[in-house]
């Protein structure tokens, strides 16, 4: 699960889109919301471009990909999020591979 010891953004990445992907089932939804909605929202404040210039984020990209690495963590932070509070009529239009 997501954590402060997390530093890997293919992991990261990889363990928001199934988040992402078990947010489709309703009582999934509520349980990442319920239990993980403050790691997401910590993760993502680690994002934030004052705490990139510390690169404590990450540490398996290299200097020169960091923006480019938080930029994407971010973006895969939000749809996360976006699928988690979204109502069940929406998440089942919008397809999750194709965000």
């Amino acid at each position: 699960m997501l954590d402060r010891r997390s530093k890997n953004v293919v992991e990261l990445i990889l363990l928001l889109t199934n988040l992402t992907f078990l947010s489709l089932d309703n009582e999934l939804a509520i349980r990442i919301h319920d239990k993980g909605l403050f790691i997401l929202l910590r993760k993502l404040v680690e994002c934030h471009p004052l705490k990139r210039k510390q690169n404590d984020i990450i540490d398996d990209i290299t200097l020169e990909d960091v923006d480019s690495a938080i930029d994407e963590l971010i973006v895969y932070i939000l749809r996360t999020l976006r699928f988690v509070f979204g109502p069940e009529r929406n998440r089942k239009v919008i397809n999750p591979s194709l965000c």
